[in-house]
């Protein structure tokens, strides 16, 4: 008797454990980077993001700020080319050479700021398992479309249809035509992901799906300078790399000879030649822009770089640090605390700074905003005529975007395949529990029956 009760218990207990025991975990995603001809990966952008099994929170998504952390944007710099769409390719690599039969991208999209997603939601997905040659599996489609009053994640699950050995997956896409008019270029110029990854489809349950970002979240905007600000100084966070084209509020131009600007409402621009100290940069020239498309520097000498700041409307906040850039004099010292030139990159609380030569008569830094009063904005505009002319730069967020609570749950939020298996598998564990607790029971009954029996004999 007594060896049937332990049977029947060791024969539960295998049944609690098939039900309790998770599946393994998704494949470990350690490197990711990009390729194209016309591809360039937004500066600051920590690409280890990606692969860190983390999404943005909700909030976070639907904030219309693309400056949160865990956002990578990749940008198409040949965004006015309407006869050939721009090819990019995200490459990652897995922690070991393995099995997988999926792909998982979650793509971050905010139709205002001109961050669509790939042409035709049509992608080409490959496999290596050297990283040298790669196989082409085929092409995919996904569902998904931009809102034109949103910003929101796209959480994707690609099945291969077949399960191929990898260690290395390539992701390719293009740019395509978004259909607006007014618009500053006619095809999307930006694409974004906050995670990407492969595996097997069962993988995608994990622990629960992906956690939501837990850094700190403080936009770059509200982060406290890496540097003390000398007294009375004008100064401005955040400034982007660019080579020659005018992109956001504040822009470091690496090339001067071949300058652009797609703003037709105003851009001061100052000229800036490197120091022996590494920070430091005097000042050659300035120039003001009012329409012009392209411009020169005849002073321009090699290592010289130009600093920007433009905008689109006269009460904007940017506008009393674009007057004093303009106001800049010959050897004034302008600093850039946190960049690295030869990387193009910056750190989390990079600032540029400057102080004014007031005593001849230029624009007194004490007059100028602080950062907090500034709206680092190049829109695009929310408005009846779309996002305004002078953006190459996805716009921060506008006053005039409208509000969160305004979205509605589906476009805040997209369901995939991969989040409905989790709560299936949710369930299963559930039930498992359950089952586990039965067996404890049913064995604490049984001793309780055994010791009362010796007890009467």
């Amino acid at each position: 008797m007594k060896k049937r009760i332990l049977g029947i218990i060791l024969v539960l207990a295998l049944v609690c454990a098939l039900f309790a025991i998770p599946a393994d975990a998704k494949a470990k995603v350690k490197n990711v980077w990009f390729e194209g001809e016309h591809v360039q990966v937004r500066a600051g952008a920590d690409l280890s993001l990606l692969c860190d099994n983390k999404i943005l929170s909700e909030e976070n998504a639907a904030a219309q700020d693309f400056k949160k952390d865990g956002i990578v944007l990749v940008q198409n710099t040949n965004m006015h080319d309407t006869e050939n769409n721009t090819e990019a390719t995200i490459y990652f690599e897995l922690d070991t050479l393995q099995d997988i039969d999926s792909v998982y991208i979650t793509w971050y999209v905010y139709h205002n700021a001109v961050i669509g997603l790939p042409h035709n939601n049509n992608l080409i997905i490959g496999y290596s398992a050297d990283g040298n040659a790669y196989t082409e599996i085929g092409a995919y489609d996904f569902e998904g479309e931009t809102d034109p009053d949103a910003s929101f994640q796209l959480d994707t699950t690609i099945r291969l249809g077949q399960t191929v050995k990898a260690k290395y997956v390539s992701v390719t896409f293009e740019y395509g035509p978004h259909g607006q008019s007014g618009w500053h270029c006619p095809m999307w110029e930006w694409v974004g992901f906050t995670e990407v990854g492969a595996g097997m489809m069962i993988d995608e349950v994990l622990d629960g799906g992906y956690d939501e970002v837990s850094e700190d979240n403080t936009p770059l905007d509200q982060i406290e300078p890496i540097v003390p600000i000398p007294e009375g100084a004008v100064y401005f966070k955040h400034a982007e790399f660019n080579e020659s084209i005018t992109t956001g509020s504040y822009t470091i131009i690496t090339d001067p000879s071949t300058m652009q600007d797609y703003n037709v409402k105003w851009t001061s621009c100052v000229l800036l030649r490197p120091t022996d100290k590494a920070e430091e940069y005097t000042v050659v020239a300035s120039k003001w822009m009012n329409g012009d498309d392209t411009f020169t520097f005849a002073e321009a000498a090699e290592g010289d770089i130009v600093l920007s700041v433009h905008g689109d409307d006269e009460a904007d906040g940017t506008k009393a640090k674009r007057e004093a850039v303009a106001a800049l004099t010959a050897d004034t010292v302008v600093t850039f605390a946190g960049y690295n030139f030869a990387e193009r990159s910056y750190e989390r609380g990079a600032v540029v700074y400057f102080v004014l030569n007031t005593a001849s008569g230029d624009t007194d830094a004490s007059e100028t905003p602080d950062e907090e009063s500034v709206t680092d904005e190049s829109v695009p505009v929310d408005d009846e005529s779309a996002p305004a002319d002078d953006e190459s730069l996805p716009a921060d967020k506008d006053e005039s975007v409208p509000a969160e609570e305004s979205l509605s749950d589906e476009a805040s939020e997209p369901v995939s395949d991969s989040q409905a298996s989790v709560s299936v598998i949710g369930i299963g564990l559930i039930i498992g529990i359950i089952v586990a607790a039965v067996v404890v029971a049913a064995v604490v009954v049984v001793v309780i029956i055994i010791i009362v029996k010796k007890k009467k004999k």
